[in-house]
């Protein structure tokens, strides 16, 4: 059955929104007695080092800096598109496709483990506008698995007249140099609601209402809301759309009013704003944020939200790399004890020496980077990691075993053979001098063999002991 085409509704329009995409790249991991040069940024030095604990301000394990790359941009949404919900597909038009934007260009150097995450962030240009439904669209460039929209295939990017591109594209236009290997991973999102919207609701109340009903005594603030959502009117619209953002997913306006206090249950919230980390994207929903308003042409976004998602980041991939390591070295473990060691090597420095610990200073980062951490997956992860990392030393400490084994039996069964020869007069003149030499020097060699083989049972019964 052929389903039915609808066109798009958005419910909300963000003048003062931003979406960062992380691109991750390795780099060479620096030389332990190098000290590698902290970025001197102008803008972000003075957030960042704000953001750290005492001990990492005077040895920060990172540095941001911005980068002189910014353009307008137009991003160009498929005109149709589908997703999959609950067993059915939903295909979508799009009337008004095209956005204009304004692309800028940040990146957080880790100074140990040389990986780099560039923050390509998107704002709306002067006089335009990000709908809910525009975000969700750039979360499905890196997420959006659940709904299969196939959307980082159909949505591109055009800087001027230059040939549409993917958004690895942009990043290597705005900064050229950057490598192929540059992935992106994940995604930040930011919008200022203000307490203007449509129909007449207060975003700011409808913050305040939702960190109320999280209360004890929040029985009046819960029904509340229940009764936005069984009316559907403005407020159950807006909280949807919300819904929407922090899931990145389309199918939103089935959330039912259950479902919207879990999806919407922050990570860290104040009265008036919430961020709250989802697989991959951290979303953060404020009536006004002062940094972001500040950092607007610079950074694009807060700084204070790049930050700890981009040290949550770095902490993945490395923890991803180690389980490729250990994976490839257990597929290959048949090729050579080198390659197994050089793989421990490389996962005990990722997992020991490289992870970025939480330094930071204050309760929302801090509290940002363990709830990250924790649920992202990262902290079950790493657990599995350092446990596969057991198994795979295991393995190595045992082939290393059987290799001096097999030495000692190598030596062990040569110099039996060398005192065989040197007695090799004696065991002539046993053999008598009847025999001629071709069968003096055979009997010699089957003295040898017979010498050995004792060697090599004696071996094995202390092998099998």
């Amino acid at each position: 059955m052929t389903p039915a085409i609808e066109a798009e509704k958005p419910t909300l329009f963000f003048d003062r929104a931003a979406v960062a995409l992380h691109f991750v790249e390795r780099g060479s991991v620096p030389d332990e007695a190098a000290t590698p040069g902290y970025p001197d940024c102008p803008v972000l030095r003075s957030m960042e080092l704000d953001l750290l604990n005492y001990p990492y301000q005077e040895k920060p394990l990172f540095g941001s800096h911005c980068h002189d790359a910014q353009a307008e941009v137009s991003i160009h949404f498929p005109h149709r598109y589908g997703y999959r919900s609950e067993g059915r597909l939903v295909e979508r038009t799009c009337p008004d496709p095209v956005r204009r934007a304004r692309a800028i260009l940040t990146s957080t150097d880790f100074l140990k483990s040389g990986l780099r995450v560039f923050h390509l962030t998107l704002v709306p240009a002067e006089g335009e506008r990000f709908s809910e439904l525009d975000i969700i669209r750039l979360i499905h460039l890196y997420g959006g698995q659940t709904e299969q929209t196939g959307m980082a295939d159909l949505i591109r990017f055009r800087i001027g007249e230059a040939a549409p591109c993917d958004a690895g594209g942009l990043l290597r236009r705005l900064l050229p140099g950057i490598g192929p290997q540059a992935r992106l991973m994940t995604g930040t999102v930011q919008i200022l609601t203000g307490t203007q919207t449509r129909g007449g609701v207060d975003h700011a109340a409808l913050l305040e209402t939702l960190q109320a009903a999280r209360a004890e005594d929040g029985t009046e603030a819960r029904a509340r809301i229940a009764g936005w959502m069984r009316a559907g009117g403005p407020e159950a619209d807006t909280l949807m759309a919300w819904c929407g953002i922090v899931t990145g997913i389309f199918d939103f306006r089935e959330i039912g009013e259950e479902e919207v206090l879990d999806t919407l249950e922050p990570t860290y919230a104040r009265s008036t704003s919430l961020i709250r980390i989802h697989r991959r994207t951290m979303t953060s929903l404020s009536d006004e944020d002062r940094l972001m308003t500040e950092c607007r042409d610079s950074v694009g976004i807060s700084p204070y939200l790049l930050i700890p998602h981009a040290v949550i980041l770095h902490n993945e991939a490395l923890v991803d790399e180690a389980e490729r390591t250990i994976a490839e070295a257990r597929s290959t473990r048949g090729r050579g004890l080198g390659k197994g060691e050089a793989a421990r090597r490389i996962v005990e420095r990722n997992l020991d020496r490289l992870l970025v610990p939480n330094v930071f200073n204050y309760a929302t980062e801090r509290t940002l980077y363990e709830g990250g951490s924790a649920g992202r997956g990262l902290e079950d992860t790493l657990a599995a990691t350092r446990a596969k990392l057991v198994e795979l030393s295991h393995e190595l400490d045992e082939a290393w075993e059987r290799r001096r084994d097999a030495g000692q039996l190598a030596i062990a069964a040569l110099l039996a053979i060398l005192s065989v020869l040197q007695v090799k007069e004696v065991l002539f003149e046993l053999m008598g001098s009847g025999l001629d030499p071709a069968h003096q020097w055979l009997g010699l060699g089957l003295a040898a063999a017979a010498v050995a083989l004792f060697v090599v049972g004696f071996w094995r019964l202390g092998r099998q002991g």
